[in-house]
């Protein structure tokens, strides 16, 4: 009679502790080690969605097209024959990085903003070519626009946000 009583004392105890111990849920989400492991599953996705909106993340990614190019958004534009080039600004750590494709092979160009030099490079054998440069202009007066690439005699390609659509796949 008293080992089974001490047994139910003993289970007793466990269980209530137990539950006191999972009861204990910080309202400040990580404080316990685990950021937003006390939230259900839906709680968890839109608090974890909330943080990524709240985040100000100053980076843009745009296009570089021959300035005679159309500037509609439905134009079509031929990625496999024609200049072209992606670029991305992260402006938090004044970076700029720069990929052309189908450019005259093995000429320097250069990369501008607003007139101001960014950096210079080669284009290789097959007219690809990256540069990385860095660029100082506060957020506000930021245009994507105003970045060009030219080499002397060569087509200058012009930014913008809007890709052009590739040619239709023909089957």
């Amino acid at each position: 009679m008293i080992n089974l009583k001490n047994i139910l004392l003993i289970a007793v105890a466990a269980f209530v502790l137990t539950s006191a111990a999972f009861a204990a849920k910080p309202e400040n989400p990580g404080s316990n080690g685990k950021a937003y492991g006390h939230l259900s599953k839906e709680d968890r996705m839109a608090a974890i969605i909330a943080a990524k909106n709240a985040k100000v993340r100053p980076v843009t990614k745009a296009y570089m097209y021959p300035s005679d190019t159309s500037t509609a958004s439905d134009a079509r534009y031929d990625y496999d024959e024609d200049a072209w080039g992606m670029l991305l600004v992260k402006h938090k750590k004044d970076v700029v990085k720069f990929q052309g494709h189908n450019l005259a092979a093995n000429k320097e160009y250069t990369l501008k903003y607003d007139g101001n030099e960014i950096g210079k490079a080669t284009s290789n054998d097959e007219g690809n070519l990256k540069i990385n440069g860095s660029f100082a202009v506060s957020w506000g007066d930021y245009n994507v626009e105003k970045f060009t690439l030219k080499a002397d005699g060569e087509t200058e390609l012009k930014s913008r946000l809007v890709r052009l659509r590739g040619a239709e796949n023909e089957d």
